[in-house]
């Protein structure tokens, strides 16, 4: 589930647990905005756990994502174990590991590792240990 919040001008927000015997995990994830102020938003959805590489956020909602006020497109990664994954990258990428183990071009990433790349044109994504979740981020 992706929680999309635009603070605006202005918003009073904050994230509990609603059942204290389960733990809850979440990332949360701060952009700049283009421009300052606006409208205060919220957009909330479920892309469910579908295999595969799923648009989440993007400047113009494409593919059912939700719209960002910033020029960057935010997928989300769900590889089975001994899958790999080629990725033709437009910018510069950032590559969030949530679970499982990722080689990205090469590199191994654990849980809570990142990966900035730049230079090279593609993603090569190979499943070390799985399953594997992931973000991956297009930035300018």
């Amino acid at each position: 589930e992706v929680q999309l919040m635009s603070a605006g001008a202005g918003i009073a927000h904050s994230e509990y647990n609603h059942a204290p015997d389960t733990t809850v995990e979440f990332l949360q994830i701060w952009v700049l905005p283009r421009e300052a102020g606006g409208a205060p938003g919220y957009q909330q959805h479920d892309f469910g756990r579908s295999p595969g590489l799923v648009r989440v956020v993007s400047p113009d909602g494409a593919d059912g994502s939700l719209r960002i006020k910033q020029d960057m497109d935010l997928w989300r990664l769900l590889l089975d174990a001994g899958e790999a994954r080629h990725v033709v990258k437009r910018r510069r990428a950032w590559v969030q590991v949530v679970r499982g183990t990722l080689d990205v071009n090469g590199a191994r990433l654990h849980p809570g590792d990142g990966l900035a790349v730049v230079e090279t044109p593609e993603l090569l994504l190979a499943v070390a240990e799985g399953p594997v979740e992931a973000l991956i981020f297009d930035l300018v």
